[in-house]
């Protein structure tokens, strides 16, 4: 009896795997990320109503995850928290100083206070930051850009003793590239972080690289992707909406 059950379980757990093999997406999962949540928090449309935040559910998982200490995780290293407290502070100034429909609701009640201690956070954690040791990949193009992209969005700037050793490392990494790399067929290293070449390229000329709408599997590229090409992007917004609705948050 219990083999026959068993093999019933068998047949079940197969014909499961086998129709979600063969939708678009496939099967598997999205785990919950911090930075990806942040910067698929910050994608908005426009429509007859006016402008709307497409994944609001993003900017609540940021809300519920920052830390006492204002600061978000490190999963595995000091620059991870790093990575993560920039983008999230990112999303809250950006929707902080965004004009937009739900600019009054509930949601946004704490924001401003939660910038400031996510600031003073970021701060203390790259004053502490040994930037010669660090060797998380693409950590030179993504810290310079996200404290670039936060001096733009709300004004502040960041010194701290490793600032020097990073810009060299940010120069170096970038010496000889252009953006006219990302426009051909071939998938180079940098299409990895594209959210840290915002306002430095043509998103539209990348959107060959897309498949099934995602940007090599990143939410934070497709994210990025779909908020500064100039037409909207279907396929991206699909993708964006699949890991959102697998677990409200990406």
């Amino acid at each position: 009896m219990a083999s026959s059950n068993d093999d019933q379980d068998a047949s079940l757990l197969i014909s499961t795997l086998t129709n979600e093999a063969t939708r678009r997406y496939g099967t598997g999962s999205i785990s919950p990320s911090v930075y990806d949540s942040a910067w698929v928090s910050m994608v908005s449309r426009t429509t007859s109503s006016g402008t709307h935040w497409l994944f609001p559910e993003c900017l609540q998982y940021i809300l519920d995850t920052q830390s006492p200490d204002g600061g978000w995780t490190s999963y595995a290293s000091q620059v991870d928290g790093i990575i993560n407290t920039a983008a999230a502070l990112l999303a809250l100034g950006c929707h902080d100083t965004a004009d937009l429909c739900e600019r009054n609701s509930a949601l946004y009640s704490t924001i401003q206070s939660r910038i400031l201690v996510a600031q003073r956070t970021l701060d203390f954690q790259l004053q502490k930051w040994d930037v010669n040791a660090c060797d998380h990949v693409g950590f030179e193009v993504l810290v310079p850009a996200l404290l670039s992209f936060l001096e733009a969005k709300i004004g502040v700037q960041f010194a701290f003793p490793g600032k020097e050793s990073l810009l060299k490392l940010n120069a170096d990494k970038l010496l000889g590239f252009t953006p006219e790399m990302m426009y051909g067929e071939s998938q180079i290293t940098a299409l990895h972080t594209l959210e840290a070449f915002v306002g430095s390229i043509d998103f539209d000329k990348v959107a060959h690289h897309r498949v099934n709408g995602a940007i090599l599997g990143s939410p934070a590229a497709t994210a990025a992707y779909f908020m500064n090409c100039t037409v909207w992007d279907n396929e991206s917004e699909a993708y964006l909406w699949l890991g959102v609705y697998k677990g409200g948050e990406v």
